[in-house]
């Protein structure tokens, strides 16, 4: 739905562009600033529309990857975990819970990682999946 909403702005930004053109020949009828004006217009044209496409694909003007491409490309879940996951019954996944937890209490972020599985059990329970 966002791409339908950028892609009608963009439709509309050009629509101004190239009327604009029309509205500078009908006030200065000099080959000279029409054409200056359509060079601009294809100029401005192309520049919105690659930019559109790179924001699409997630590059940056200088051609590097965005964080949000980044953290977004992370988001497929890994299908060896899953099977794995589904094969332990809940309390060996419980205890590789606790295990996990104990392992990063000596890194010293045991509470920003119980805040999160306490969250993650709070969000199973409440969907009702079984993690």
């Amino acid at each position: 739905m966002e791409t339908v909403k950028r892609v009608r702005a963009l439709l509309v930004a050009t629509a101004i562009i190239w009327l604009s053109v029309v509205a500078v020949g009908q006030i200065d009828g000099t080959a000279f600033v029409q054409g200056a004006a359509a060079i601009l217009a294809i100029i401005s044209t192309m520049t919105i529309w690659s930019l559109w496409a790179l924001d699409a694909y997630g590059i940056s003007v200088d051609g590097t990857p965005r964080e949000k491409a980044k953290r977004d490309a992370g988001t497929d879940e890994d299908p060896r975990l899953s099977l794995l996951l589904s094969l332990l019954t809940p309390d060996e996944r419980d205890a590789l819970r606790s295990r996990l937890a104990g392992e990063l209490e000596a890194d010293g972020e045991s509470l920003p990682l119980a805040d999160l599985l306490a969250e993650q059990e709070q969000t199973d329970r409440s969907t009702g999946r079984s993690s």
